[in-house]
């Protein structure tokens, strides 16, 4: 299974490409909604995390630009320290299929999340 990880603090991509990659994932590493938008057209990951906060295109633009363009969105995961309820309502709308809050979470509770959806 591919994980496309769009984030663009290096110590969290450090510590999420070691543990998918010790769970037999494929990993992509993009910083911002730009790359990640080139990303997922030319590679067809089987599920994204997404951060909302970044440089260039922030995750929300991310995904409108996705539904924009028509393009058939994998299931996707946000992992932000946005923890409103109108962000989280927000993205749910958007469509992600799950809302992580980066310092109410585990490395292990994503793990099993990246399991849950990327069989879908």
């Amino acid at each position: 299974m591919k994980v496309l990880i769009v984030e663009d603090d290096p110590i969290l991509v450090r510590i999420y490409t070691v543990r998918f990659k010790k769970e037999g994932y494929e990993t992509e590493v993009v910083t911002d909604g730009e790359q990640a938008l080139a990303s997922v057209k030319a590679e067809r990951p089987d599920v994204i995390l997404l951060d909302l906060v970044m440089p260039k295109m922030d995750g929300f633009t991310f995904l409108a630009a996705l539904k924009k363009e028509g393009i058939n969105v994998p299931p996707t995961i946000v992992l932000s320290n946005l923890d409103q309820s109108a962000d989280i309502h927000k993205a749910k709308e958007m469509g992600v299929v799950d809302y992580v809050v980066k310092g109410k979470s585990d490395l292990e509770e994503i793990t099993k999340k990246i399991a849950q959806f990327g069989k879908n």
